[in-house]
């Protein structure tokens, strides 16, 4: 019997829900710059914007370098999205308080496209990775969202059923693995407001504060969750 069958599993996505850096705003579009840089001369990035939107740093540096060039790239990915959160990084109003109260009655994780590396840097810097089981960040032979098998490998491993998880997170990618694991979804509008498309997935919710997610996961027990 799983200690977490009679309980939500939430699992958070990092960027524009956790925290987000001002260069995240543009989208990825950003790392071409750092492509551009590292690659030697009369090397040319394999297309040119617009990108098609990549779910994982991994995702894009492999769409944009051949593979000869691809680790300093991704090193130099690695320093940048250290600088960044270095530099400051937006948060949700009471993120610590809200995290901490989700913590003592719920399994947390996080699950994010950012490198491993950064993402772990970045929960540390604000003050919350000590609330999480797990910290997942994308690694070099994981697939990228909207794929689903991080979140049913994370299921099976903790032993907590895929209709008891609730992943929240900012973007359409977010949602979409959500629904092709057959989670629950609550849309992070608290620091980016996106517009997305939850194709009648019928287990969504939208907050713009984080303390709605609170309520509706703890006060409703999910009860309350229906299309965005």
């Amino acid at each position: 019997m799983s200690p977490f069958s009679d309980s939500f599993a939430i699992v958070f996505d990092f960027d524009g829900t956790l925290g987000l850096a001002e260069e995240h705003r543009g989208g990825q579009e950003w790392i071409l710059d750092v492509i551009h840089r590292k690659l030697p001369e009369g090397v040319r990035p394999l297309s040119e914007p617009p990108v098609k939107r990549a779910t994982s740093d991994f995702d894009f540096v492999k769409k944009q370098v051949i593979d000869e060039y691809q680790e300093p790239v991704l090193q130099s990915l690695l320093e940048n999205n250290i600088a960044m959160i270095d530099r400051g990084l937006q948060v949700p109003p009471d993120l610590d308080q809200v995290i901490h109260a989700l913590s003592l009655r719920y399994p947390l994780f996080v699950y994010s496209g950012r490198d491993h590396a950064s993402l772990l840097y970045g929960c540390e810097t604000l003050g919350v990775a000590k609330y999480f089981k797990q910290i997942i960040g994308a690694e070099d032979d994981m697939l990228s969202k909207p794929e689903p098998s991080v979140l049913i490998a994370l299921a099976m491993r903790h032993d907590i059923p895929m209709d008891r998880i609730v992943y929240v997170g900012d973007s359409q990618s977010d949602l979409l693995v959500a629904q092709n694991a057959g989670c629950n979804f609550v849309q992070a509008a608290w620091l980016q407001d996106r517009t997305l498309n939850p194709h009648e997935w019928p287990v969504c919710r939208r907050f713009s504060h984080l303390g709605g997610c609170l309520e509706a996961i703890s006060v409703n027990n999910c009860a309350t969750f229906a299309p965005i």
